[in-house]
């Protein structure tokens, strides 16, 4: 591997360097020939070609440097590596190393970081109830005013108290006096006598809040509600304070890797695009990237598909207002400048409303300093005011919170069951035998599809033919009874393994992978327009993440195979047999 690439590797990393640089680099080109040596002999992985190095065979290298004194420079080495190889960027393992070694004076320490964590968990914790309340609640309530029909002890009803916010009040951000000037006293009265959400206090006694401020709580967050996210999000990713308070919808992606943790616990890869205050047109982009596991609630992947969920309602009031004041012919200075606002932060994450405005914590990320009432609220609850620190706490690359290259390796190997590396390499191998398996029942199918005599006798032959027995042929032909990706099943009570997930014994299957290649799935003409929907959904899902088209290869996969479906049934029906 490295005598196949030596002109790339010349070009992109010895060329010009000094002869002092060159022994170093030549040392850790040594490093990297005895690492594919010893996945040969360890692990029987054989890699002869650039095309053969995907994301199972790159991660293999934080096994390798565990027991090797691996660090940030020696993997950053592996990277360069791999890039200059030509191996895709998405198959390059993030570096989970500390890039430099901070004083203590500069880190917090693991106890201070360990209460940080633990108090925020709770903080999340109750924001998440607050949200499940209010849904509980938000559709079953009526109009609790006596001059409407209400009946004593409705105003205590909770369901009833957010009708009156939803569809009285209405949910449009503006100051109190102005409902009031609106004839709404009586349902101002009425909610000020009532708690509404319980709301997150600075010294950490979290309580709930009276008045319509307490109820609109359960739907529009504070900036103290986003606090607690902000903080795990840098204890668990390393990435700086920019970046998280400067997240922005369809810049960020969560992509599948193959790592578990345990028998079902699935590993993401977290991308974000840095922040910078100056972007050269010039040049892509560049991302930052962690790992997460996507069942903890504490983890970046539930943190920030939780957070999209949370600023949902904030973010179509933003939208509302942005069109109420586009079309106000006549605006004064204060109502250009906020409408600016508005449409500077509209795609940011961390949405919050405050003193009668939307505003946004990537307003603070220019600077990389949080709002200043975080400062005072960390002072307030006992913990150190810095949150850049957080970034560099030991915490952070501690591997019991799997943030670390010992936690990957963990995740690798997870040797508290006694698996070892040799699962992925399984994956790896699983993954190529679906494949084959998805155009032996694509060949099958499309030779359903384009035989000439199509009637049912001919078709129960064909079908006999592939190894289908009378039950499961007797099923196929079945009319109008389609999955979701267009094909007919042959048995859907009978998922096979690999395709069975979820499903109950004797139950239907709950999955619906066929696409991925199901050996009871087969696709008839009649296949056509829910494939060709299918295809829509999944384009839409593509433009929706603005580099998930790089990086989300399951949604390219798939979309190929319904195309050459959709291509097929048209072929089938230009010879007029459809």
């Amino acid at each position: 591997m490295i005598w196949e690439h030596k002109d790339n590797i010349f070009d992109f990393i010895l060329k010009g360097r000094s002869l002092a640089s060159l022994e170093v680099l030549n040392k850790a080109l040594m490093m990297i020939a005895n690492f594919f040596t010893w996945l040969s002999d360890s692990h029987c992985i054989n890699i002869s070609r650039a095309e053969e190095i995907d994301l199972n065979v790159t991660t293999f290298v934080f096994l390798y440097l565990k027991d090797r004194n691996g660090d940030y420079r020696k993997m950053n080495f592996f990277r360069r590596y791999f890039r200059a190889v030509g191996v895709c960027e998405h198959d390059i393992p993030i570096n989970t190393y500390l890039s430099t070694n901070p004083s203590p004076g500069d880190a917090i320490s693991i106890e201070q970081t360990v209460r940080m964590y633990t108090h925020f968990k709770t903080e999340v914790r109750i924001v998440i109830d607050r949200m499940h309340e209010f849904n509980q609640h938000n559709s079953l309530g009526r109009d609790p005013r006596r001059a409407h029909g209400g009946k004593r002890g409705d105003w205590k009803l909770l369901q009833n108290r957010l009708f009156i916010v939803s569809n009285v009040i209405g949910l449009e951000i503006q100051p109190v006096t102005n409902n009031r000037a609106n004839g709404l006293r009586d349902a101002l009265a009425g909610l000020e006598n009532h708690e509404g959400a319980i709301t997150l206090r600075m010294n950490g006694k979290h309580r709930r809040k009276k008045g319509l401020t307490g109820h609109l709580a359960y739907i529009y967050p504070s900036v103290r509600d986003l606090l607690p996210f902000l903080c795990l999000l840098l204890i668990k990713t390393r990435f700086n304070l920019s970046v998280i308070m400067g997240l922005r919808l369809g810049k960020y992606v969560f992509r599948p890797t193959a790592l578990k943790f345990g028998k079902s616990e699935s590993t993401v890869q977290f991308s974000a695009q840095k922040f910078k205050t100056v972007n050269d047109v010039d040049h892509e982009p560049s991302f930052v990237h962690a790992l997460s596991l996507t069942k903890p609630y504490a983890h970046p992947f539930r943190l920030i598909t939780f957070l999209e969920e949370l600023t949902n309602p904030l973010r179509r009031e933003l939208k509302r207002k942005m069109k109420e004041l586009r079309r106000q012919k006549s605006k004064n200075a204060q109502q250009r400048a906020y409408l600016i606002q508005l449409e500077a932060i509209q795609s940011d994450l961390f949405l919050f409303y405050a003193e009668g405005e939307i505003r946004s914590l990537g307003m603070f990320a220019d600077t990389g300093t949080p709002p200043s009432m975080y400062f005072n609220s960390l002072q307030e609850l006992g913990f150190p005011t810095s949150l850049t620190k957080l970034r560099t706490s030991a915490l952070a690359y501690a591997s019991t919170f799997s943030g670390t290259s010992e936690s990957i390796v963990s995740l690798l190997g997870d040797h508290k069951n006694q698996r070892t590396a040799k699962n992925y390499r399984n994956r790896k191998q699983l993954h190529a035998r679906w494949q084959a398996l998805f155009i032996e029942i694509f060949e099958l199918s499309m030779s359903l599809i384009s035989a000439r005599s199509y009637t049912k006798k001919n078709l129960r032959a064909l079908l006999r033919d592939q190894g289908l027995s009378r039950q499961e042929t007797d099923a196929i032909l079945v009319e109008g009874n389609l999955t979701r990706w267009g094909n007919r099943c042959s048995d859907p009570k009978d998922p096979p393994p690999g395709f069975d997930t979820g499903t109950k014994a004797g139950g239907y299957c709950v999955e619906q992978s066929c696409i991925d290649g199901c050996p009871r799935a087969r696709w008839f003409p009649d296949a056509f327009e829910v494939a060709a929907t299918r295809r829509e959904e999944l384009m839409a899902r593509l433009s929706e993440v603005g580099f998930a088209a790089s990086s989300v290869s399951v949604i390219h996969n798939r979309i190929e195979r319904l195309e050459k479906i959709m291509s097929t049934i048209l072929e089938f029906r230009s010879h007029g047999d459809g």
